[in-house]
């Protein structure tokens, strides 16, 4: 049938199609609207969720930001594998206890590869963290580690703002505790290894190594250790997420037209049962 046709045809059955539009609008606006009868009242749809964004700076026991500079290769790649911690049975029970929840409440996903062929391959941080974040869950936590700095950032959902604010201080705190222990776990090993070096020197020379250079050489041995610092408090608040007004749109004239559709077949039906009398 031509579209000249179904035209004419929809015009002969106007009543019908007035029908029709009736029927689509009463199947779209709920889609995007609470309707009340008493009193009569249409409000959009929304719901409410709670985000919250925390900044973690992978360092070392004596800041490198304030040692002479030398890069910070080393700590971005240190940065990528503590990323992964968060999502360990220790963090997240350590960061579930305190804020009173069982650890399977939180769901961690990331940090993506920061290589080129990851970003052509995958979406940003941004964009990922807003699907994880807009999916529904209770407690989620999204890893983002930056390529060039050695930055971790967390993006946190809760029921409520300020929920979220208190899962991304949690696991942050869990995780610096978390590095601090295995930091501190290898001390004593560290310092062992600072004082076979100075006995494994011949007489004369350990003889010249006083009590200054000692502390020197523990000092900078020392401080290759890792360090978490957290940036700052987490920074969130209550989300809205209104069902748009295109969704309501494209559901009114989908219905719309699988009732046009249907007028059409029923018609052309009838008629050639007509035709075949």
């Amino acid at each position: 049938m031509e579209l000249g046709e179904m035209i004419r045809q929809l015009w002969r059955l106007r009543l019908l199609v007035a029908l029709g539009v009736f029927v689509a609008a009463v199947v779209a606006i709920p889609v995007g609207y609470d309707v009340s009868l008493s009193p009569l009242r249409i409000t959009q749809r929304s719901s409410t969720v709670g985000a919250a964004q925390q900044s973690i700076f992978v360092d070392t026991p004596r800041s490198s930001l304030v040692q002479r500079p030398r890069g910070f290769d080393d700590s971005i790649g240190r940065a990528a594998v503590i990323g992964r911690l968060v999502n360990t049975p220790t963090v997240k029970a350590d960061a579930a206890k305190a804020i009173g929840v069982t650890p399977g409440r939180i769901t961690v996903e990331g940090p993506l590869p920061n290589g080129l062929q990851a970003q052509s391959s995958e979406p940003s941080a941004q964009q990922r963290a807003n699907q994880v974040l807009g999916e529904r869950s209770d407690l989620r936590v999204f890893v983002d580690t930056d390529a060039e700095a050695p930055v971790i950032t967390l993006f946190t959902q809760a029921p409520t703002g300020a929920q979220a604010v208190e899962l991304s201080e949690a696991v942050s705190s869990s995780l610096a505790r978390y590095v601090g222990r295995l930091t501190d776990a290898e001390r004593p090993a560290l310092l062992r290894q600072v004082q076979d070096t100075i006995a494994a020197l011949p007489a004369q020379a350990r003889a010249r190594v006083n009590e200054a250079s000692r502390r020197n050489r523990r000092r900078a041995l020392l401080s290759e250790g890792t360090r978490i610092r957290v940036l700052g408090s987490a920074v969130g608040g209550n989300v809205s997420n209104q069902t748009g007004k295109a969704v309501v749109l494209g559901t009114f004239l989908g219905v719309l037209l699988a009732w046009c559709i249907l007028l059409l077949v029923v018609s052309g039906l009838a008629r050639s049962a007509r035709r075949g009398r």
